[in-house]
């Protein structure tokens, strides 16, 4: 837990991150390993609070690279924020829900795709439902559905080449991603 002191008061924020690795530790082939932190390929959970006078944020994350031992991807988000703007209070519901494929998985159809072992296509839904309230006694500018609430719904497309030799301290390689919202 962080306690950070400023002039706005208080934060606390609360991070917890699970790595489970079983699978990886038992099995270790070379290809899952690849030099980085078994745990990178494992399954992870992220859970994070923040709590401030201005802001509150609560997140669940989970991811599982190789989902079902397949070269698919699959990671789910809930999250809640609500945050103290000069004129407006903003407060958030919303999650997300991605599906990644490993394009070296195509390979048994295409032969070529056997080089592309390190490209990632992935799909993502977002959904979030806001709500903004001015903050009374305030003077603003009126504008035309500034203050309204609702739903926003996207659909996101990445793509991913990652070659890099260690993810979370590499020493050579690259990492690229191109995407669309």
């Amino acid at each position: 837990m962080t306690i950070i002191r400023s002039m706005l008061g208080n934060t606390v924020a609360l991070i917890a991150s699970l790595a489970f690795m079983a699978d990886a530790m038992a099995q270790s082939p070379p290809t899952r390993l690849r030099g980085s932190i078994a745990a990178i390929d494992g399954q992870t959970v992220t859970i994070a609070i923040q709590y401030s006078g201005l802001r509150q944020l609560g997140q669940f994350q989970f991811v599982e690279p190789y989902f079902l031992d397949t070269k698919w991807t699959f990671a789910l988000e809930a999250y809640r924020t609500e945050g103290i703007y000069p004129t407006f209070v903003k407060k958030a519901l919303g999650g997300s829900l991605t599906w990644g494929y490993e394009l070296s998985g195509l390979a048994p159809y295409w032969a070529f795709a056997e080089k592309l072992e390190d490209i990632r296509l992935f799909g993502t839904y977002v959904n979030e439902y806001s709500t903004v309230e001015r903050i009374p006694g305030l003077r603003d500018f009126l504008l035309f559905n500034r203050f309204r609430s609702g739903t926003t719904s996207s659909l996101r497309f990445s793509l991913q080449w990652d070659k890099r030799d260690n993810r979370l301290f590499p020493t050579s390689g690259f990492f690229q991603s191109l995407s669309t919202e």
